[in-house]
């Protein structure tokens, strides 16, 4: 993963990133999810290390793999939990600053494999 962006440069570089089909959020490590929070205006952090951000967020955070940029649409970016939105990308154990990407970044891209040549590409749709 080459950067990270929400309306500004993070500059959250050296990252890797697992894309996992089997999982709805975006696992960080807690100092890359506060600082993608820190932009989206009106976020709280919730008791359990979590972050609750304004339904009506228009910050859009991008993750760029190979130079291209691949934006989340901001509606994607949480989950209507009652009368909260509780944020996608949330902080856990990482190690070596790698994120575990799921569904909340791949419902704006396409991933495929292939595991005859071991390779994995992602696409914007169209």
């Amino acid at each position: 993963m080459d950067a990270v962006t929400a309306d500004k440069d993070l500059v959250l570089t050296g990252r890797s990133a697992m894309l996992a089909t089997s999982t709805t959020l975006i696992v960080a490590a807690s100092v890359d999810a506060a600082a993608i929070h820190a932009v989206i205006r009106g976020t709280q952090s919730d008791r359990n290390g979590g972050f609750v951000i304004p339904c009506d967020t228009t910050t859009s955070v991008v993750l760029s793999f190979g130079g291209a940029p691949f934006a989340i649409d901001p509606s994607d970016l949480h989950n209507n939990i009652g009368m909260n939105c509780v944020s996608g990308i949330s902080s856990g154990h990482i190690v070596d600053d790698s994120w575990t990407v799921g569904h909340v970044f791949l419902k704006n891209a396409y991933f495929s494999t292939d595991i005859t040549k071991n390779t994995s590409s992602i696409a914007q749709p169209v």
